[in-house]
């Protein structure tokens, strides 16, 4: 008896889990922990399906939840084929990076100007910053003067304590607009470029944090309740960013720190209709948070199909708890 409510609870949870993107915003949050425990869930699934051959049942609702899990399982998997064309067609490339407050603390400007050279190196056309420091803290001009060779740049202009945006490009930049939520420094922005003739809309974003890092409640409920809050704000947010990409008439590029998986409703909210850079032109597991051993992926670019993906790297760094991404987009 006992076995067969662990099993119905499974099946119960992974089904969830499956039709997340189709619930209500703060319903899925309210499953937040799904997105989580995605991986696990989908393991004990299939361990299940293979041993319960003697009951076909539940074999038979076990596969079915199993096949249903590659609704976000293909989402992990990279299928990535060298450009036979990138010589002839028209490509630039982008950076974006979590800088993580580009150091604040450091004496001099140390980790800013570490940062910029890192980011140079990469030799980057347009470079999207996530958690700018406050311009009392770094001025922008500091910053500016770190890219000499980039004449258009763009931030915030509701410069918030932290969690600030920045877009610097050597392509002109038009059409700035910003979208902000009540009680939360988390931002977008959008921004048209034009890249060699063709206007590319790129959002730049930092959706809604998880809240808990490790200072303020110490109960492990109110953790939960915090966990479960800022996923129905982040949900939200994706949805209201969906509808944006949705409605614009020119390609798109996504790029930030969605602070989700590739299993939550934010990023297949999000991601709906468009191309995974790392799962296109990527390789490995993708993971791009530096703590928990690398294993946590929560920044992406994203491209609407009209665009091509030539390659997508993630850049290893002690310089942000972020690993930097740098893609090379090709102009259809």
């Amino acid at each position: 008896m006992f076995k067969h409510v662990l099993f119905l609870v499974l099946l119960v949870f992974t089904g969830i889990l499956i039709i997340l993107p189709n619930l209500s915003a703060d319903m899925a949050g309210n499953f937040y922990f799904l997105s989580l425990l995605a991986w696990p869930l989908f393991i004990v699934d299939i361990i299940i399906w293979f041993f319960v051959k003697k009951e076909c049942i539940w074999q038979f609702f076990f596969m079915v939840v199993v096949l249903g899990c590659f609704t976000w399982v293909w989402n992990y998997i990279p299928f990535s084929w060298p450009s036979a064309n990138e010589k002839l067609k028209q490509q630039f490339t982008l950076v974006s990076w979590n800088v993580d407050n580009m150091g604040v603390g450091y004496q001099n400007y140390t980790r800013m100007h570490q940062q910029s050279q890192q980011i140079l190196a990469q030799r980057p056309d347009i470079i999207c910053i996530q958690e700018r420091p406050h311009t009392n803290v770094i001025s922008w001009d500091s910053i500016q003067s770190c890219f000499p060779d980039y004449p258009y740049k763009i931030i915030n202009s509701r410069e918030d304590e932290v969690l600030n945006l920045a877009v610097i490009s050597k392509y002109p930049l038009l059409n700035h607009q910003e979208y902000y939520y009540d009680n939360t420094y988390n931002k977008m922005m959008a921004i048209d470029v034009n890249v060699k003739g063709t206007i590319i809309r790129i959002f730049n974003v930092h959706l809604q944090t998880t809240g808990i890092n490790g200072a303020g409640d110490t109960e492990s409920k109110n953790h939960i309740n915090k966990l479960k809050d800022n996923a129905k704000l982040r949900n939200h947010q994706a949805g209201d960013l969906h509808v944006l990409i949705s409605s614009s008439r020119v390609p798109v590029i996504v790029c930030g720190d969605f602070n989700d998986t590739r299993s939550s409703y934010a990023y297949r909210t999000v991601s709906n209709g468009l191309i995974d850079c790392h799962k296109s032109a990527g390789k490995g597991w993708g993971g791009t948070y530096n703590k928990f051993r690398n294993l946590v992926k929560i920044d992406y670019i994203l491209c609407t199909k009209d665009l091509g993906v030539n390659s997508y790297e993630l850049k290893d760094t002690e310089l942000s708890d972020h690993k930097m991404q740098k893609v090379k987009i090709e102009l259809n």
